[in-house]
């Protein structure tokens, strides 16, 4: 009868073959992926053209090295394989680390960087002002990634009457560059579109690569409309950093950059609205003392007719008051009233609500007359709930 082996006789086997029978190397590899744990263990990925290996530099090690690893340096590491038994996965532990020249990826990156450098692709001079108070923009972005379920979360919590536009585009792997292009010129001709957030969540240099392409860096350079990179993680910068009229760290930086001043505009009327209340209160506490040293002034010991005077003018003093309060409210009042009225009235949900729809088309675009549908077109109907996916049955014109 054959031996049945266990998971762990089988991962014992591989860690005794790998860390006892094969001696120290030395390998040759670039960086792609680097992250220094707070234990002070290194942790990072090298690669070839074809493989890529996990390797460990212990942080006994780490503290005695002569120079600093990062993504995109070429390295010779010198040490032995070792197997992470509870996974079963296998890692290289270095005992030192020589650098040997730049990366290839980095290399072909910083030449791009500086030949857009000096086209003046990255010039500030060149850069289009993000607009202050948006009602539409719009979003390149994988449609199943984390990053757009955070910017939409940010649009939901501080702008919710705002406008997204949503094209969803491949961010990663080959031809993601030209999928964000091919999005980008669809956002270009859409109606009222005031700025653009290109968007995805953080990676290895060789993940973000399609954000590096030389067609995407100057089809973003040329947009006709405002445009915010929100691209990786904070130590992540790729060359539509460089040219997108505004850099943000992270994709809930990005979105929350587009809405900065519509949350200020909340946090100003509040603002107003305590003022309000604090000087009228300094008002009346005021004429009240004036009230009360007039009351006990030596005139009301006076005859009659100085007596009424007072009172005369303390009447006209009381109706001032009562009328600069009354303005003071309605003024407020007018005015939060039209701030709101402009929220409702530029929120499609309160339009859609109202019995109206949108109707798409098959590409995403907005369909405004009959000439642009035929029969057996599929449509997407957008109401106040959710959306119809349905198909032309026949086109009738006014």
């Amino acid at each position: 009868m054959h031996k049945i082996f266990s998971v762990s006789d089988v991962t014992s086997l591989v860690k005794n073959k790998l860390e006892n029978e094969i001696p120290m190397f030395f390998i040759e590899g670039e960086i792609s992926e680097f992250k220094r744990h707070g234990s002070g263990h290194l942790y990072f990925v090298i690669k070839d053209n074809n493989s890529i290996l996990n390797c460990i530099i212990w942080r006994s090690t780490a503290n005695k090295l002569s120079i600093s690893p990062k993504v995109g340096m070429n390295v010779i590491l010198h040490g032995r394989l070792s197997v992470y038994s509870p996974q079963g996965k296998y890692s290289f532990v270095a005992n030192s680390i020589k650098e040997n020249g730049v990366g290839e990826l980095f290399q072909k990156y910083e030449e791009l960087k500086k030949k857009l450098l000096n086209e003046g692709l990255f010039d500030s001079l060149n850069k289009k002002a993000i607009p202050k108070y948006p009602l539409n923009i719009g979003v390149i972005t994988s449609r199943t990634g984390s990053a757009l379920q955070d910017i939409l979360q940010v649009f939901k919590e501080y702008a919710p009457h705002i406008n997204i536009v949503l094209h969803s585009a491949k961010v990663q792997g080959k031809n993601s560059a030209k999928s964000i292009i091919e999005a980008l010129n669809t956002l270009e001709n859409y109606p009222k579109l005031e700025l653009i957030i290109i968007a995805r969540g953080g990676g290895s240099i060789e993940d973000l690569w399609e954000f590096n392409d030389e067609k995407l860096a100057r089809a973003v350079y040329k947009s006709n409309i405002p445009i915010i990179s929100g691209v990786g993680h904070e130590t992540d910068t790729t060359i539509i950093d460089f040219v997108s009229d505004y850099r943000c760290t992270t994709p809930t930086n990005a979105s929350e950059l587009s809405i900065r001043y519509w949350k200020d505009l909340e946090t100003k009327i509040n603002q107003f609205e305590d003022q309000l209340f604090q000087n009228v209160n300094k008002r009346l506490s005021y004429d009240k003392l004036q009230y009360s040293e007039l009351v006990n002034s030596y005139g009301f010991k006076r005859p009659k007719d100085i007596i009424n005077g007072w009172r005369e003018h303390l009447n006209g003093l009381s109706e001032k008051l009562q009328n600069n309060i009354k303005n003071k409210f309605d003024n407020v009042s007018t005015k939060l009233n039209y701030e709101i009225k402009q929220l409702n009235a530029y929120n499609p949900d309160t339009i859609l609500k109202k019995g109206y729809s949108i109707v798409y088309d098959n590409a995403g675009k907005v369909i405004k007359s009959t000439k642009n549908v035929n029969k057996s077109d599929k449509i997407d109907i957008k109401l106040y709930d959710g959306n119809i996916k349905s198909i032309v049955d026949s086109v009738e014109s006014n």
